[in-house]
């Protein structure tokens, strides 16, 4: 490789690590050593407030509407590093769960697809109750932070599981959090604003849910980024595993993408269960 070929490809991880979280482990597969990275609650958007609101299908915030969840360790949020220039969507609770429709809400920013507004229609033929849309994020003042892609989920899908084939993550690596590297997963093509192969992944085992989209971002640019970004996300006092966000460099079977990931601790699943009155 040739050195213009090998700086622009250090240009390329450096502004990837830098935007996007700067922080995790680069490797070429996902690397899921928890011990290595430290996340942390709150954050300040870079244009005031603090974490990010939703405004969407929804409106995603919906959680406190189930009595004595706020009092319990369930929360994840998208992490903050001091050592990053982009920091809009930190101390963002990525997850939620919504009272009326019975539904799970994972909400994944698009830090580079600000241009993807859409309504979107997406359907799973294998399981028609997994709805997804796009929503807008903005801080406690209302300033517009970017867009997020949002999966809705039943959670009696989350806590009792569903009948999917297991499968891996498109590229081969092993599903983050999921305890046998493998998940029941289905997935759907879709497009956004004239976007071409862009595909999601649902993966849902028991108290185990994530999702991943990837495909045409626009340009090369993601298609040059050499290596794999995976975070672990913790509990506020950094004693339990949440879940993973990151990023999945291009391979010969997969194009480049996003994942997110939410593991429901035993006890909030057991309380949901009891409130919600799932059979």
């Amino acid at each position: 490789m040739s050195n213009s070929r090998i700086i622009k490809h250090s240009l390329i991880t450096t502004c990837l690590l830098t935007t996007l979280v700067g922080m995790g482990a680069c490797t070429n597969g996902f690397s899921t050593g928890a011990d290595k990275s430290s996340t942390s609650t709150g954050g300040n958007g870079s244009l005031g407030g603090g974490g990010g609101v939703i405004v969407g299908p929804g409106d995603g915030n919906t959680s406190g509407d189930i009595a004595g969840l706020e009092s319990m360790d369930y929360k994840a949020v998208i992490p903050e590093s001091s050592q990053v220039v982009d920091n809009r969507f930190a101390g963002m609770e990525y997850v939620h769960f919504d009272k009326t429709s019975k539904e799970v809400v994972l909400t994944l920013p698009m830090y580079f697809a600000a241009e993807f507004q859409a309504d979107l229609s997406v359907s799973f033929p294998q399981y028609s109750d997994i709805r997804v849309s796009m929503v807008t994020i903005t801080d406690s003042e209302g300033y517009l932070l970017g867009n997020a892609l949002e999966v809705r989920v039943p959670i009696a899908a989350l806590i009792k599981g569903v009948d999917f084939v297991p499968g891996k993550l498109p590229n081969g690596m092993n599903v983050p959090g999921f305890p046998t590297n493998e998940a029941p997963t289905t997935n759907v093509s879709f497009k956004i604003k004239g976007k071409q192969n862009m595909k999601l992944y649902v993966y849902l085992g028991v108290n185990n849910i994530g999702f991943f989209v990837e495909g045409d971002w626009g340009g090369d640019f993601f298609d040059q980024v050499p290596v794999s970004i995976l975070i672990p996300i913790k509990n506020e006092a950094k004693t339990a595993l949440r879940g993973y966000f990151g990023f999945l460099a291009k391979s010969a079977k997969s194009n480049p993408g996003f994942y997110i990931g939410y593991k429901l601790p035993p006890d909030v699943s057991a309380f949901l269960e009891e409130q919600l009155g799932i059979q």
